[in-house]
């Protein structure tokens, strides 16, 4: 068995074929994914390997039993990352993870954030899922195997009666020691309408910050990448949300602005039921023009798949004959004739294997797919942002020196530098701002007319916007969209709102949310390309 570099992952996927099917040495010990199965592996359950090549089985049972066995494959997923890093980080050290002391964990949080060696620092709020990581590992090690929690946490029982908070009966957690400074609060970040469409045009379709689009640019998902990332925006759902419905949960474009869809139960991130959402009717029309069968790059897509035989080579794969949008089911093909099934119980790796039989041959109910034409995977639409915010940042380096004038390390710091960014959760904040703003403008006016002191008792009932807000973000509780959403807006008067949304509504929304960034949260507006020249002359100059 070969020698790894570092500790590694993989997860397995039970809708491809085994790929050691055939190897003797392998079938000695049966069919891989059934014994797999037999172990207690899903589909999508970690496997970690270390620098052997060889896995610890203590580490792997970790997902196959007690809650994280039955926790969502994205959870599993950044579990399983936090854990290779951190056995990496072990290893450096010289100590194995079995007699990791506090002092490690320490020394890995100070390496993770602050350690100028390292080149791969991330933020505070990205260490708290390290934290929640290796908190959940070690709590369920050392009762499986007696091992010690390196990991220091206040538990949620440890507050005594001094921490109660003076006039509001609520107890004051002391600070969890590991939770980083920078995690207290959500980063909340939003993005202006044009600085989304600045920011797609760039990272997605070729364009500069001129405004003039590179020649020779090939697009080949550029339909697609720019339907999703506008839907994300329009609707407000989660990437998991929106990356995981079928082409028939979608209604038309019809002359509604606001088209009415089903968000599907297992696709909702801890939900107990499924729930309505509304797609701009400009998003409907960007993704009926990804879908064109004629002009589309998603039936290009499709037939690359069917000329080269892949769908008919997935496992597991289920016939879809009909579609009732009545009652949400869907007609498959099963043992004993057609079968109904319920499109919420449906889960996002189960919707990819749906498929209906065409003419030309099977074809995927799952709406976005990837160039080989396979049902593209949810979190692989993080590595679209990232690709599309490194090419952004680098076309700023070259507005900024556009003749090759700087060192390697200052076209780095220009790049560092770069101004103009997105994530997919910006554009739910982003649509949450939208809609605090319209919905702020509505209540105002439906108090017209009442007493300062009626406005001010009706002031009091304003929940009425948050539990709106809640509706709109899939949330359960208001105060969810209140605190971790929208709390810089807490603090200001609605009448101030509505000052700002009176005249012109999208200017209002802009300037609204400029007013916000200066009371806790973040904004993205568009920028110029000379902004990227002025940059380097900061940076030449000394302090910004």
């Amino acid at each position: 068995m070969g020698v790894l570099e570092h500790w590694s992952v993989d997860f397995y996927d039970f809708t491809v074929p085994d790929q050691l099917r055939n190897d003797p040495d392998v079938l000695r010990f049966g069919r891989l994914h059934e014994r797999a199965a037999r172990n207690g592996a899903r589909h999508g359950t970690p496997v970690i390997l270390s620098p052997s090549g060889r896995p610890d089985h203590r580490v792997n049972l970790f997902f196959r039993e007690g809650k994280m066995a039955a926790s969502e494959p994205g959870t599993w997923r950044r579990y399983a990352y936090t854990l290779i890093v951190w056995f990496d980080f072990l290893d450096a050290i010289g100590r194995s993870w079995d007699d990791a002391t506090v002092r490690d964990v320490e020394a890995f949080k100070d390496w993770r954030l602050t350690d100028l060696r390292n080149e791969e620092r991330i933020r505070a709020t990205s260490f708290d899922t390290d934290r929640a990581g290796l908190n959940s590992f070690y709590s369920w090690a050392s009762k499986r195997y007696g091992i010690f929690n390196p990991v220091p946490t206040v538990h949620a029982g440890s507050a005594d009666e001094n921490d109660v908070a003076s006039g509001h009966g609520y107890a004051r957690r002391r600070r969890d020691p590991l939770r980083p400074a920078g995690s207290t609060r959500r980063q909340v970040k939003w993005l202006l309408r044009s600085a989304l469409e600045q920011w797609r045009n760039i990272g997605l379709r070729g364009y500069g910050f001129d405004g003039v689009r590179r020649p020779g640019w090939r697009g080949f998902n550029e339909d697609r990448d720019c339907a999703f990332v506008d839907g994300l925006y329009g609707t407000g759902l989660r990437v998991r949300e929106w990356a995981s419905v079928l082409d028939v949960e979608l209604p038309p474009s019809g002359g509604e602005r606001m088209g009415e869809a089903w968000l599907a139960e297992k696709c909702i991130k801890g939900a107990e039921e499924g729930r309505t959402y509304w797609i701009p009717r400009r998003v409907l029309q960007s993704v009926e023009g990804y879908a064109d069968p004629l002009e589309g790059s998603r039936a290009e897509a499709i037939r690359r798949a069917q000329r080269a035989g892949r769908y008919e080579r997935l496992r597991g794969i289920r016939i879809v004959t009909g579609h009732n949008p009545r009652t949400r089911e869907l007609q498959v093909e099963g043992t004993e004739g057609p079968a109904a099934m319920a499109l919420d119980v449906l889960a996002p790796d189960e919707r990819r294997l749906l498929f209906r039989r065409t003419p030309q041959g099977l074809e995927p109910l799952w709406l976005w797919l990837s160039v080989s034409g396979l049902p593209k995977k949810v979190y692989s639409w993080e590595d679209t942002f990232d690709a599309a915010n490194k090419r952004i940042a680098e076309k700023w380096v070259r507005a900024a020196d556009p003749n090759g004038d700087l060192s390697v390390e200052e076209r780095e710091r220009v790049r560092r530098e770069c101004r103009l960014w997105a994530t997919p959760h910006m554009c739910r904040h982003s649509f949450a701002l939208k809609w605090f703003s319209i919905l702020s403008l509505v209540e105002e006016r439906r108090l017209e007319g009442f007493t300062a002191e009626e406005i001010e008792d009706f002031r009091d009932q304003l929940g009425d916007i948050w539990l709106q807000m809640s509706i709109l973000l899939g949330h359960k509780h208001p105060d969810t969209s209140r605190e971790h959403y929208l709390e810089p807006f807490t603090g200001l008067q609605v009448s101030y709102l509505m000052a700002l949304l009176d005249d012109d509504e999208q200017a209002g929304v802009d300037a609204l949310v400029r007013v916000f960034a200066r009371h806790g949260g973040s904004t993205i507006a568009p920028v110029a390309a000379s902004a990227a020249a002025r940059s380097v002359r900061g940076g030449r100059g000394g302090s910004r």
